[in-house]
């Protein structure tokens, strides 16, 4: 059995040019595929299947989330406010695992929500969503 390691510092995520830090410790970067590849229907009697395809499988939502503190909010922000004035701020989205080689990438990524904030005595975090519509997952040995 071999021994492998998991280390949140082995990963890094890029919004654009900016190499994102400050992420929360506990939940940093949330990817989720919200739709099926393929949709299936099954006849009355129950010989035939049909499944048709979606080409909008791969559409990704993905959080990340940041301290408040964190200087990426200020790289977000840009993207955001570039995004609004000129409607052509879409930007690449990559995050690899440099030691597995693990990761996720896709062109045309853009932010779909600011944050919600909280001004209180504590820290808190700020969750940026942004929307990839073709998220690519790159497994280990295959960069």
């Amino acid at each position: 059995m071999a021994l492998k390691t998991h280390s949140l510092t082995n990963w890094i995520i890029t919004v654009g040019t900016g190499i994102i830090t400050g992420c929360d410790e506990e939940n940093f970067l949330s990817i989720e595929f919200p739709n099926e590849k393929w949709e299936i229907v099954q006849g009355g009697d129950g010989n035939d299947t049909t499944r048709s395809y979606n080409p909008n499988w791969d559409m990704a939502n993905i959080t990340i989330t940041l301290q408040d503190s964190s200087l990426s909010n200020g790289v977000l922000n840009a993207i955001a406010i570039l995004d609004n004035a000129v409607l052509t701020g879409t930007v690449q989205f990559t995050s690899k695992n440099t030691l597995t080689g693990q990761g996720y990438t896709g062109a045309d990524a853009f932010i779909t929500k600011q944050p919600d904030a909280e001004i209180g005595r504590n820290s808190t975090t700020r969750e940026w969503n942004i929307t990839v519509p073709h998220l690519i997952a790159v497994e280990s040995g295959i960069a």
